[in-house]
């Protein structure tokens, strides 16, 4: 079973649909651009990015990206 989080309005998506492993589509128009997270933990990954708007008053791509990468896995 797959899950999805929706970033709005930036309409940035991280989901594990069809590959099961977790992936983030930075670019709306482009959804066929995706890259691989090494953290695959749906809640995990929830807390990051809800922390990540509220710290920053909204997303940081780049910096999002490096924080969902970054973080402790285990």
């Amino acid at each position: 079973m797959g899950w999805s989080i929706v970033i709005m309005p930036d309409n940035v998506l991280i989901d594990n649909y069809h590959t099961h492993i977790a992936h983030i589509h930075p670019y709306p128009k482009k959804h066929f651009i995706k890259k691989n997270l090494k953290n695959q933990d749906q809640y995990k990954i929830l807390d990051i990015v809800l922390l990540h708007i509220d710290l920053n008053n909204g997303l940081k791509l780049e910096l999002l990206e490096e924080e969902l990468n970054d973080y402790n896995v285990d």
